[in-house]
Order: C-alpha cells, then structure tokens, then sequence
C-alpha cells in the first residue's frame, strides 16, 4: 500500500511538473511573443517616423532648393520681436500706432533691427551687390532709404491689423549707394499666423520698368514743349477724342485755352459728324 501510495503521488507529482513546464512555456512563449509584437510596434513607428522625416527632409531641400536658385530676392524673417515692441506700445496706451511712428520716426529704425534675418539667397546678394551673406548683413543699414522705411512702416500698420499679405513699391540701396526700384511682397508663413517667426519677404527689382517710365516721361515732357512752341496751331487729342493740350498758337488764333474745351468731344462734334 505504501508502494501504491508513493507510486500515485510520484505520478500525480509527475502531472504537476508537466503542467508547470507547460505553464511556464506557455507564458515565455507569450512574453516572448509581447516582446516580438512590442518590437515590431517600436520598429513600425520608426519606419514611419523615418519615412515622415524623409519626406519632411524631401520638402525642405525642395523649398531650400526653390528659395536659394529663385531669381527674385527672397528674405526669410522673423518679425515676433517687432510684434512684440508694438504690443509693448499698446500696453502703454498708445493706440494709434501710425501717428506714433509718424512722430516717432526712429522708432523704424529701432523696430527695422529687431526683424531677424534667417536667410537671404543669392539673388538677393545680386540685388545689393554683395559678394556674401556676412558682407550683406554688415552693411544693411545702409541699404535703407526713406522709401523702404515707409514701405516698412505700411507693412509693419498691415502685419498687426491681421493681413498675412502686403505688397508695397519702395526703393532700397546697394551697398555701393546705387537705387534701385524694387516692389516688396511679404507673406506670413503658414502655421506662423499667431508668432509672426516666419515672413518670406521678395523684393522685386522694377528699376528698368521704372527708367522706361522716366524716359516715358521725359519724352512727353519734350513733345508737349515741342508742340507749346510751334509756330503752327495745334491741339491735342486722345484715341476717344478729347482735347489733352492746345498750344500758345491755337489759343492766339482762336482764342480758346484748354479750360474752355472741357466737355468737348470731336467724335461727338455734330457738324463733323454730319460732314462726314
């Protein structure tokens, strides 16, 4: 009976081994199975983390690539520091800010130092002849005019007021002294709204535009001069028939000056209609 007995309980302790065994397998195969899904989790995020990177890594060569080859002189700034002097103003109870600037006009200047540059390119070396970017940052206080203040002033009245766009006509200087006619458009970035750390800026050079219309100018100026001093009566008109200029001799010899033609129209004139 004793026999029996060890023999039943060596058997049932046998089983109970087994079971243990089992047991424990089972759960190093789950653990070992946690450890593998955990695993594949962490290297499945970082596959897309790294194909997140890659592609934002993509995206910013590309605006890097755009931003340095374009031939337009492209600025990126971050105007938060001007935001913040204007607030300063308005914590002190200025509300006009315009007028404040208009009588405070160093305050330009002061606000014009505190946009931080981040990045210019190369055309923008181009437009203020300069042969880097550390040359350029040296001397671009030199390269203000009063006309790029005032652009400035607008685009600082426009940036507060909520526009994200403005676009304003302005002259800037190279650093040899040279003028040079420029539109500037400045954009606030996407997503950058509210911190204002992110303008890209364009200047425009329209300087033969702009000497085109000079010369323009001046050639009318000569053939107005030309047409007051002839001997010949004459009278100006334009493509739909008004008169723009009658000369010293059509005046003497009809005694009749612009001012008394107002309202005149030759197409309209019925005696010339009727005469074909």
């Amino acid at each position: 009976d004793i026999k029996s007995d060890f023999s039943h309980h060596e058997s049932e302790q046998q089983q109970h081994n087994i079971f243990t065994f089992i047991a424990v397998l089972f759960l190093a195969l789950l653990s070992l199975g946690l450890i593998l899904f955990e695993d594949k989790k962490r290297r499945d995020a970082t596959q897309a983390q790294m194909e997140t990177l890659t592609h934002l890594t993509g995206a910013e060569k590309k605006f890097a690539d755009l931003f340095e080859l374009s031939p337009v002189s492209l600025w990126l700034e971050d105007f938060s520091e001007v935001m913040s002097q204007m607030k300063k103003l308005k914590d002190k109870g200025v509300q006009d800010i315009q007028t404040y600037c208009d009588t405070h006009p160093e305050l330009l200047m002061e606000c014009a130092q505190k946009v931080r540059i981040l990045d210019v390119n190369q055309a923008t070396l181009t437009l203020h002849g300069a042969e880097s970017k550390a040359q350029l940052m040296a001397g671009l206080p030199q390269t203000f005019t009063e006309q790029s203040l005032a652009a400035f002033k607008k685009e600082i009245l426009e940036v507060l007021d909520g526009k994200t766009e403005t676009l304003h006509s302005a002259q800037v200087k190279k650093l040899d002294g040279t003028i040079v006619d420029v539109i500037v458009s400045a954009r606030v970035m996407p997503g950058h709204e509210k911190s204002l750390d992110r303008l890209l800026v364009a200047l425009i050079d329209i300087s033969d535009q702009s000497e085109a219309e000079r010369q323009l100018r001046a050639s009318e100026a000569r053939f107005r001069a030309m047409i007051e001093q002839s001997p010949l009566s004459t009278i100006i008109y334009t493509p739909t028939g008004i008169p723009t200029q009658v000369n010293q001799a059509f005046h003497q010899l009809w005694n009749v000056t612009l001012e008394d033609l107002a309202g005149y129209n030759i197409l309209e004139d019925e005696q010339l209609v009727e005469k074909g």
